[in-house]
């Protein structure tokens, strides 16, 4: 029974960790995202898609689109995990 608490305690720990550091790099990402708008470069199109996806590619060509992507997929894995150990758990107990 310990072995339960003790591996959803860990869990409990990953997703604060993952969920903390997603958070602290979006702040990074959302500002960046918010300079790469107003840019002259993007602000020149006049379609909100092309704006948006020139967004996306800037981003990406400096890596940030595809670290948030990561760390949003961990901070989720993060959470199924500990919500399935959570759940089982108060399955057993009831």
């Amino acid at each position: 029974m310990s072995s339960k608490s003790e591996y959803l305690e860990e869990l409990t720990k990953s997703l604060i960790e993952a969920t903390h550091e997603r958070d602290m790099y979006e702040i990074d990402y959302e500002l960046e995202k918010a300079r790469t708008m107003n840019s002259a470069e993007v602000s020149s199109f006049g379609n909100q898609a092309m704006r948006e996806a020139q967004v996306i590619i800037s981003l990406d060509m400096r890596g940030m689109y595809r670290k948030m992507a990561e760390l949003k997929s961990k901070a989720r894995i993060c959470w199924y995990a500990w919500e399935g150990m959570r759940s089982e758990k108060s399955k057993t107990e009831n």
